[in-house]
């Protein structure tokens, strides 16, 4: 049997998802970076963005790709175990567009009343979230045109 990773995402409310897998690819501070069975040890920060994983079938004639939607946090990797945990962490098929188009028009709210200090980093923030849940659910055939 081929070497396999063991993916664990933890947000602050529980243990969101533990599978084994045979590739993630994650969105670090440098960019993209593809973790794979034998990978050197290292700690990494995660922006907000796309987590990607490719699942092990039992026959292993079939690859499943799972996007899923982290918000920043980090990523240890130690003996083929992979821990991310980040403050929330959805499936891409679980976006509420509406709610995230909420958030963002909520967001550029603050930022045109406010002109600095924690208000505004939060609402950068939010708005940052926002824009990515939107765009990876249309790069997955969920979003509108608009």
């Amino acid at each position: 049997m081929d070497e396999i990773l063991k993916l664990e995402i933890l947000t602050p409310d529980k243990l969101f998802f533990s599978e084994r897998c045979k590739k993630i690819v994650a969105y670090g501070e440098a960019g993209y970076f593809t973790v794979l069975p034998g990978h050197m040890k290292m700690v990494s920060n995660l922006n907000i963005g796309e987590l990607k994983i490719d699942t092990e079938t039992e026959d292993d004639l079939e690859k499943e790709s799972l996007p899923f939607f982290v918000a920043g946090g980090c990523m240890k990797i130690y003996k083929n175990v992979i821990q991310v945990v980040t403050g929330a962490a959805e499936k891409i098929d679980d976006i509420d567009i509406d709610r995230a188009k909420q958030s963002m028009d909520q967001a550029v709210e603050i930022l045109r009343d406010v002109k600095g200090g924690i208000d505004y980093n939060r609402a950068k923030l939010a708005y940052s979230r926002a824009e990515t849940r939107i765009a990876l659910a249309k790069k997955y055939g969920r979003g509108g045109d608009d």
